[in-house]
């Protein structure tokens, strides 16, 4: 577990003013920040949203035109009012970000706000003590140790979670699909002939490969995590 603290003054403006903070390297966590009222008595809530992103570019990408495959409630982010100030808000779902905006939507003529004290919590399962380092190897493949065990200690949570799922079809495309097209080629009486066995292991091995290509390509794509 570890933690950031950063101060966020907001207090220049009551409406439509943010900040993104970054937290330097990616995070698996809970989030927790303080907010206090300046210049006069809050005699409004405060409303806020707050968005997390992995890049930069889900941050300033306009989440309401969205309209993908994948279900627009994996978007991380947050409409909320504060009704009782000063305060600290606990957020209480768990975030996969580096990225995090706070915009203040509105509070009132009145008074601005101070947000002070966000404060990042990680989470993971992992030890990361019982991994012995690398040594006396090229240097590229001792960053991608380093970006293939952060990537586990993010995924790594009650259950695995993201790129061990996609670990497990990588594997089932190497072994698992050519061995059963294989044991049917085998067992049915119809591929008993050395020809079609041939063609049949040809194809699962081939199809095998090609799936795993595939998997490798989107993985790389969507899911690794590179400091």
């Amino acid at each position: 577990m570890c933690s950031h603290k950063f101060i966020v003054s907001l207090n220049n403006a009551n409406t439509n003013f943010s900040i993104c903070i970054d937290f330097g390297d990616h995070q698996v966590s809970y989030v927790s920040f303080n907010i206090t009222p300046v210049g006069g008595p809050p005699d409004a809530p405060a409303h806020l949203r707050i968005k997390f992103g992995e890049t930069l570019c889900e941050i300033a990408e306009d989440s309401a035109s969205y309209n993908g495959s994948i279900s627009s409630s994996w978007i991380q982010e947050e409409f909320m009012h504060v009704d009782i100030l000063p305060n600290t808000v606990n957020m209480p779902r768990r975030y996969a970000f580096r990225y995090m905006e706070i915009k203040v939507l509105h509070t009132s003529p009145k008074y601005q706000i101070v947000i002070e004290d966000v404060n990042c919590t990680a989470v993971s399962s992992a030890d990361l003590s019982a991994i012995a380092p690398l040594t006396r190897i090229d240097e590229d493949l001792v960053k991608m140790d380093k970006i293939s065990i952060k990537t586990l200690q993010d995924c790594m949570q009650s259950v695995f979670e993201d790129g061990p799922t996609y670990l497990a079809i990588y594997l089932a495309a190497c072994f698992v699909f050519p061995s059963i097209l294989l044991l049917a080629c085998i067992l049915n009486p119809f591929f008993l002939s050395l020809k079609h066995q041939s063609i049949i292991l040809f194809n699962s091995v081939f199809l095998g490969i090609a799936f795993l290509i595939a998997v490798n390509i989107a993985y790389c794509h969507f899911f690794l995590i590179i400091p």
